[in-house]
């Protein structure tokens, strides 16, 4: 659940800062960014609760990204959950790889 509202709000972000992405038209690289797909369309019944991570509106897409990844997809994480091991190192590289070396505030996060 939490990763189908992460993709919604990713959606979202790309219409408010592109409206041209809204995929009305016949743009295939408009297709391509913002897939008009029944995933777009979904809503959840109101008592699936809302992830406090998704909805936090003090964190940006990246930060969100990386506490899904160190909730559910970092080795021996509460919450792992079962993916390949090609996936799981691809973005063992792209999150820890990547954040730890970043010296910014917003993913200056210990990974463990």
């Amino acid at each position: 659940v939490e990763f189908i509202q992460y993709k919604q709000t990713v959606y979202k972000q790309l219409l408010i800062d592109n409206p041209s992405n809204s995929n009305d038209g016949d743009n295939d690289d408009n297709a391509k960014l913002c897939p008009k797909t029944q995933l777009s369309k979904l809503e959840f019944a109101p008592c699936i609760p809302k992830s406090t991570i998704v909805y936090d509106e003090n964190d940006d897409l990246k930060t969100k990204a990386l506490k899904l990844y160190k909730k559910y997809i970092q080795v021996g994480s509460e919450w792992e959950i079962n993916v390949s091991s090609g996936l799981r190192r691809t973005l063992q590289w792209r999150f820890e790889s990547n954040y730890s070396r970043s010296n910014t505030d917003d993913n200056d996060m210990p990974l463990k």
